[in-house]
């Protein structure tokens, strides 16, 4: 930040003749997260929340817990998940207007997202998908995280690493198809950061080409 400021000043303001921070080594960024969910931490968080496969998600719990599945179908971020409203939910995607790359973009929907989309309770005057607030949300999720023993393991976001993984090992899906279901505009970052196979999983599709 500091730098960026002595730029403007040099270059555009001509205050200074040099910026003093050029010189000093920016630390290095740290590795990209690559931790992947597994069944038994699904169980487990799903158990914490007190939530099974086809409860209709009425409870503020039941909904976090939904939205983990949901996030795991679709690769969506929490955010997304609590910003969608009812009337952009159509047969087979779900329209974002507002992402963290500050573009629109449709998600399809796969088959268990579809059946996850039936559980919602019917109630005609919320408009929302998911009716809790980014902090309720945050906080129900971190304190089951604890009260099960996934603290530091895994964390919400990490449902985004698994969905784009499933989508190239279950679906095959090209790289420049999977950028616009997820919204990333560097395929970098979608390969380097949230693309984790494991050795035997990269095995496998070897073994099977």
């Amino acid at each position: 930040m500091y730098s960026s400021v002595f730029d403007f000043a040099q270059k555009e303001l001509f205050l200074t003749k040099e910026n003093p921070f050029k010189e000093i080594s920016k630390p290095t960024a740290p590795a990209p997260r690559n931790q992947r969910i597994y069944k038994n931490h699904i169980d487990a968080v799903l158990a914490g929340l007190d939530y099974e496969w086809g409860k209709v998600s009425f409870q503020p719990r039941h909904r976090v817990a939904w939205s983990f599945l949901f996030a795991l179908e679709t690769a969506m971020c929490k955010g997304e998940i609590l910003s969608v409203e009812k009337r952009l939910i159509f047969p087979n995607f779900i329209h974002l207007l507002d992402t963290k790359n500050g573009t629109s973009r449709d998600v399809p929907l796969t088959a268990k997202a579809k059946e996850l989309l039936s559980w919602l309770p019917d109630d005609p005057d919320d408009n929302r998908m998911v009716s809790l607030t980014s902090n309720a949300f945050r906080l129900i999720s971190q304190r089951n995280l604890r009260r099960v023993g996934l603290d530091g393991v895994i964390k919400f976001h990490d449902t985004r690493h698994e969905a784009i993984t499933h989508f190239v090992h279950n679906y095959r899906l090209p790289v420049e198809i999977l950028a616009k279901i997820t919204g990333h505009k560097t395929i970098s970052v979608l390969v380097n950061t949230y693309y984790n196979p494991t050795a035997s999983e990269i095995a496998k599709m070897l073994a099977a080409a």
